[in-house]
């Protein structure tokens, strides 16, 4: 008898695992490259995307790729359930068009675009530069010209400078945005030498950090600055992460990638996935 998935026999009051069959058909259907055309077709002038460190309803996803990419007829965006979305543009050029643009951001956070074709998996591996807004603070005004093209790739890829810092209107600090590699901290100031060869020291502040957390898994934050909200702690045999969110919730990490509550009134603890502690305390937790 074939079985899709294990089941169980009864048996009085004990269980007896069945062994699962797997079979193939006899034979097996075969698509012609004439069968998957129209589909093909469909999806050529399409882009496919996602957002590092955001993951926004559909519906401002939707609103937002067609305001800032207003001026490119899209015909249809449409969602994974992986957090990666399609944009169908009406025509090839339009996707063209986008994929030269090459940078963009969602609330600070970068906006990954890459081009579908047959042969692509659609999802969120392999990004090595990712673009991010970088302020330089106590930048001197003599280096406001040219020379801040110079100083900005000490941080990264110079991209471009927003208008303030261009039109010299806030001077409080220079904002330019940056090509930076995904999974490396940036400096948190940057030295040089000025004209008559004094040390000048520029901080540095990255509005979204590139970076991967090794606590949570989620991006544009390291284990550092989960605290006090997750704190990291190792003792000598077992690494432990005691985490702590709002309304006295206190849980830690399973070795399985679960999290324990330790601090439940119930008599047992009560196991739970990193999802079900995000929605306990939704109303005042962000791990972004």
């Amino acid at each position: 008898m074939e079985k899709s998935e294990e089941q169980w026999l009864i048996q009085g009051k004990k269980k007896k695992a069945l062994p699962t069959i797997e079979e193939e058909p006899a034979d097996l259907i075969q698509f012609t490259a004439d069968d998957v055309k129209e589909e093909l077709q469909y999806w050529q002038n399409s882009v496919y995307c996602f957002i590092l460190g955001a993951n926004p309803s559909w519906d401002i996803v939707e609103g937002f790729v067609r305001r800032i990419w207003a001026n490119y007829p899209i015909d249809k965006v449409s969602f994974l359930p992986n957090g990666i979305f399609l944009v169908r543009f009406t025509t090839a050029a339009s996707k063209v068009a986008i994929l030269k643009q090459g940078h963009f951001l969602f609330d600070n956070k970068p906006l990954i675009v890459r081009d579908w074709n047959e042969q692509v998996e659609l999802t969120k591996e392999n990004v090595k530069n990712v673009p991010v807004w970088v302020k330089l603070y106590n930048l001197p005004l003599k280096f406001w010209g040219k020379c801040l093209l110079r100083i900005a790739d000490l941080v990264g890829k110079y991209i471009k400078s927003d208008p303030a810092t261009a039109d010299k209107t806030r001077l409080g600090f220079a904002r330019v945005l940056l090509e930076v590699p995904f999974g490396k901290n940036r400096p948190l100031y940057v030295k040089f030498l000025d004209e008559e060869g004094n040390v000048v020291k520029v901080n540095v502040e990255c509005e979204w950090k590139p970076v991967l957390c090794t606590v949570c898994g989620g991006t544009g934050h390291d284990s550092e600055s989960l605290s006090p909200m997750i704190a990291v702690s190792t003792p000598a045999a077992v690494r432990t992460t005691p985490v702590e969110i709002p309304h006295k919730l206190q849980v830690s990490w399973n070795k399985n990638g679960t999290y324990t509550q330790v601090n439940t009134p119930a008599k047992n603890p009560v196991t739970m996935s990193r999802q079900e502690i995000i929605q306990a305390g939704q109303n005042s937790v962000s791990f972004s």
